[in-house]
């Protein structure tokens, strides 16, 4: 019964992914603020 759970599992991996590749991004492009 763990088809919920892979499934959140799964969103939050895509979530964290695209979150990565926007700081990444703002880090490249030194817009952002500087983070740590």
């Amino acid at each position: 019964r763990d088809g919920p759970y892979l499934l959140l599992r799964g969103l939050v991996r895509l979530l964290n992914y695209e979150v990565t590749q926007e700081l990444l991004k703002q880090a490249k492009g030194g817009r952002g603020r500087s983070f740590g």
